[in-house]
């Protein structure tokens, strides 16, 4: 929604085990007509359990925004992307 959110995301290995992968960040745009893209950056903190990790953030304007999720570290390197509808 528009306004403050809190974003959770938790992590697993390949037996289906929560997994510490290290640094993580989201990335977030939304494509403005006649404008540049609005963008913002996050990092996620650990919410004290194994691969659960957790960031507070702003959404400024309600529309369709796309988000990058990326991750370095023990478990190497990648990122995945999806689309949400802020209203």
């Amino acid at each position: 929604m528009q306004g403050q959110n809190e974003f959770v995301v938790q992590f697993k290995d390949d037996q289906g085990q929560p997994a510490d992968v290290g640094d993580v960040q989201i990335g977030s745009s939304m494509s403005m007509p006649s404008m540049a893209p609005m963008r913002g950056m996050l990092r996620f903190t650990a919410t004290g359990s194994n691969g659960n990790l957790q960031s507070d953030f702003q959404l400024p304007m309600s529309g369709a925004w796309h988000f990058t999720v990326s991750w370095n570290g023990p478990y190497g390197q990648g990122h995945t992307t999806f689309n949400g509808n802020v209203r």
